[in-house]
């Protein structure tokens, strides 16, 4: 690789095969978190949460998709997910998962089904969002993962979607 360009490092877990049976849990975020998909708003009643997410036609879009990856992908199952105006966090359980055997070492390597499902997912959308917008960068590059480890891991992300819209004033990263 050149000098003149910095290599990335990559965020995923040396050695782990992504296409494993198991839960994970994805965030996406938007090309300079520029805010496409909604807004955060306050509920016109009285509810749990004194704050919601008033999705555009973007994020209408995005949502559409989103819910339709079961069907793409038969494999995975949708647990919950927040649709934010700049951001997206996703948890899915992979079930019955493909195990496909090590390349050998001049052969490319096949991509995870966890890389399938998000590059399936950014790629519609983008195509389905440029109908409309043909000039709007969607997507970051890349996205965050992580492996739900058991039951505590996952109750702790669970409230953590749950929360993304009651925290998204505080939250420095995103607004």
């Amino acid at each position: 690789m050149s000098e003149d360009f910095p290599q990335r490092k990559s965020v995923r877990l040396r050695g782990f095969d992504y296409s494993l049976e198991g839960t994970y849990f994805v965030t996406m975020c938007t090309e300079d978190r520029e805010c496409l998909f909604g807004e955060v708003t306050k509920y016109r009643a009285i509810r749990e949460s004194p704050l919601q997410i008033e999705l555009s036609e973007m994020g209408k879009m995005v949502e559409t998709i989103l819910k339709s990856l079961p069907q793409r992908f038969t494999n995975i199952e949708l647990d919950s997910y927040v649709i934010m105006p700049n951001h997206i966090h996703l948890l899915f359980q992979i079930v019955g998962a493909i195990h496909e055997s090590p390349a050998p070492e001049n052969i490319q390597v096949p991509r995870s089904l966890l890389s399938k499902i998000i590059g399936y997912f950014k790629m519609n959308t983008s195509k389905e969002i440029h109908t409309t917008n043909p000039n709007v960068q969607i997507w970051q590059r890349n996205y965050y993962e992580h492996i739900v480890r058991d039951e505590r891991d996952l109750n702790r992300i669970q409230e953590y979607i749950q929360n993304n819209p009651i925290n998204w004033e505080q939250d420095e990263l995103f607004v």
